[in-house]
């Protein structure tokens, strides 16, 4: 039996080895369907052979595997299953782009694909001395963008067919009768817009439906679905706890609440206002460990204080309240930076350290309470004090191994992902920042709750970071409902859930409302100011 020779997971595999060695996967003859369609186009690809070459899937990883950098392109990073899905790309497109060269002045065949978690483009080279339709580059989407909108895209240096038009066949598999390309109903103007290698020209990059702009890359199999998972666990955790807490609250009755928020004393309302103006400044300088890390990378425009503080401030506040934190952080980020012509491997590095900033820091506090007051943290709290006391132990050694490896590495690959390393002073002034944020945060809830006998900081502290990890892991908007009701668990054995829930709600006025409401206000002047004077 002949040998079928290297498979797409055979050229996958021998382009992350060291050397850069050269393989080739043969991937199927041209189709007839294609070669018609190809022909109309002035191509003549008849014996023609599908291939992949490791210098292919390198190009690949480098440009478009980064989700920091695909973000800023308002595309989806992709990863080794996208790769391994080409004969189902290459069999069953939706549509084909033609008229667009490579920058060696080959004709090129893009393929478009169209799932429900994005769409794919595919380019082929047309090599003919060796009659191969060769891997050239490959990008995805969010889901919903159109087809002319990435066939716009697509421009190698000012090179077309001749004109200054591409072509795009719609359900090419379906075609059994091919028309003249000046009849084609769909023809793209190229120019003015990014080239094969996902640098731009000064033109417009493809509109992407606002819908879709966060959507996340597929994953293989049942795990395209663990996507969903958070959001469902987070649904059930909040239908187990209203459920736990339905005893504790039928005797409670509004007017007792607003009892207890009447009888909050005027000096906790000072001291929680002036610990929110010291939460404003750290948050109007969340992003500086970032820029100070972009600017390792390369040169950065200058950025102002004014400016630097204006989109910490937005990211910060606004994403606490629009849910799915990290990505909402991060289109704010990326749209406000990217304004001022920082790169996008610079802001890919600005929401890399803000973004993981938080965990670091919750990680931080978690394990000093561990070490310290190993049973304050609520759901855990029934195992040995050795058990807890090991388990912080393991997350401060992690912090210190992240710290000390930043200094000697560039970056730290883990589960699949690489995480850019920024130096020893920017790693611990990160994690130094975010834990002052999470202990200031902390301290407002406090300075509003009502005096109660054994109730410290510290134990605040404990439920505040497990109500806000459950509040995360729900993806619901600033943890609505979950966040709210693992507090009131937490201060049932220390105050009336009247009382309790009081509270709470002012600490959602002070910590989420006032500054949402501030961010809000001025992200919506820049943008009207930005669009008035065209700044």
């Amino acid at each position: 039996m002949p040998d079928p020779g290297p498979t797409i997971s055979d050229i996958i595999a021998a382009a992350a080895e060291p050397g850069h060695a050269h393989r080739k996967a043969v991937l199927g003859a041209a189709p007839d369907w294609l070669v018609g369609h190809a022909g109309v186009h002035g191509l003549n690809i008849a014996g023609f052979q599908h291939t992949l070459e490791t210098a292919a899937v390198r190009h690949i990883k480098r440009r478009h595997f980064d989700p920091g950098i695909e973000i800023s392109r308002h595309q989806i990073a992709l990863t080794h299953t996208d790769i391994e899905e080409l004969p189902d790309i290459l069999g069953q497109p939706d549509h084909l782009v033609f008229g667009v060269k490579s920058r060696r002045n080959h004709q090129t065949i893009g393929y478009i694909k169209s799932s429900p978690t994005g769409v794919t483009l595919y380019l082929e080279e047309v090599r003919k001395g060796r009659m191969d339709l060769a891997g050239l580059s490959m990008r995805r989407y969010p889901a919903g963008t159109l087809s002319g909108n990435i066939a716009a895209a697509l421009e190698s240096n000012g090179r077309t067919d001749g004109g200054d038009k591409i072509h795009i066949v719609d359900q090419p598999t379906k075609v059994t009768a091919f028309d003249e390309p000046d009849k084609h109903p769909t023809t793209i103007d190229a120019a003015g817009s990014p080239d094969l290698d996902g640098r731009t020209d000064g033109g417009a990059t493809p509109k992407i439906p606002p819908s879709a702009e966060n959507a996340t890359p597929p994953k293989p199999g049942w795990r395209r679905y663990t996507k969903y998972l958070p959001p469902v666990l987070g649904v059930l955790v909040l239908a187990g706890i209203i459920f736990g807490l339905h005893g504790a609250l039928s005797s409670v009755r509004p007017r007792d609440i607003l009892s207890a928020l009447a009888a909050t004393p005027q000096t906790a309302i000072l001291q929680a206002a002036a610990l929110l103006a010291a939460s404003f400044c750290i948050m109007l300088v969340y992003d500086v460990p970032g820029i100070l890390f972009a600017r390792k990378l390369e040169k950065l425009p200058e950025l102002t204080l004014r400016r630097i503080g204006l989109v910490s401030f937005c990211a910060y506040a606004l994403s606490h309240v629009l849910g799915a934190p990290a990505l909402s952080a991060a289109a704010i980020r990326v749209r406000l930076y990217a304004q001022w012509q920082v790169p996008a491997a610079g802001i890919a590095r600005i929401i890399a350290l803000s973004g993981t900033a938080f965990l670091l820091g919750a990680a931080t506090l978690v394990g000093i309470l561990l070490l310290l007051h190993p049973h304050d943290l609520p759901v855990i709290s029934q195992l040995s004090g050795a058990a807890l006391r090991g388990i912080g132990a393991v997350l401060l050694a992690g912090i210190a191994f992240y710290v000390l490896v930043a200094q000697n590495r560039s970056s730290l690959s883990f589960f699949g992902r690489t995480l850019p390393l920024p130096g020893r002073l920017l790693a611990a002034g990160q994690i130094l920042l975010a834990c002052t944020d999470i202990s200031i945060a902390n301290l407002i809830l406090f300075a509003v709750l009502p005096a109660a006998p054994g109730l410290t900081a510290a134990h605040v502290l404990a439920i505040y970071l497990a109500g806000f990890g459950a509040g995360l892991f729900s993806s619901l908007p600033a943890g609505i409902g979950v966040f709210d009701t693992f507090l009131l668990l937490g201060f049932s054995p220390y105050m009336p859930a009247a009382s309790a829930i009081g509270a709470i709600l002012l600490f959602r006025v002070i910590y989420y409302i006032v500054p949402a409401s501030i961010a809000g206000i001025l992200f919506a002047g820049h943008e009207i100011l930005l669009t008035t004077k065209g700044e």
